[in-house]
């Protein structure tokens, strides 16, 4: 392929107008992003009362944040709760060929039973749980998440207490 060189004049005419474009594009583009607009101040935020969250709705959200806030804590548990559960059944297979160790199995299978019931009380808790919309009152809302938020403690409660017992069934020798 042959090159036509170009003389001195035609590159720095050439090189000036790329320049000029450039600078032209960075130009427009500070222009266009600088005149966006002005960022409120506090004050301004804080006197605008239509975006203000009212204190019901406010109650309302930190309890239903909480309650969901346990349910999300505990979730991801499940799994390992199923595989402790599977565990336990393993080792209580293998220790029942062995007459002496009736007593441990039959401690197994409570706490296998335990796992189960955790399992079962998360899954009835998410099937009945039901997010309270804008046709009820704020007390019944109120209500409705503080009785929840005592039942996915409890729920909370039964997995650590059965996987804890299994755990430590686990461990034994």
């Amino acid at each position: 392929m042959n090159y036509i060189p170009l003389n001195k004049s035609k590159t720095n005419t050439i090189m000036r107008f790329l320049n000029l474009n450039i600078l032209s594009a960075i130009a427009i583009g500070i222009l266009l992003f600088g005149c966006g607009k002005p960022a409120q101040n506090e004050s301004e935020v804080t006197d605008n009362k239509d975006t203000e969250i009212p204190d019901d709705v406010q109650v309302e959200q930190t309890l239903y944040d909480e309650v969901i806030g346990v349910h999300d804590e505990i979730m991801p548990k499940l799994e390992d709760m199923m595989n402790l559960k599977g565990d336990l059944q393993e080792k209580a297979d293998l220790l029942s060929q062995d007459e002496k160790q009736s007593e441990k199995v039959a401690e197994m299978e409570v706490a296998i039973k335990n796992l189960e019931g955790a399992d079962e009380a998360m899954m009835n808790w998410m099937r009945n749980f039901k997010p309270q919309r804008d046709n009820v009152s704020h007390d019944a809302v109120v209500e409705y998440y503080t009785k929840q938020k005592v039942s996915i403690d409890s729920v909370r409660t039964l997995m650590e207490n059965a996987m804890a017992k299994g755990a430590e069934l686990i461990k034994e020798e």
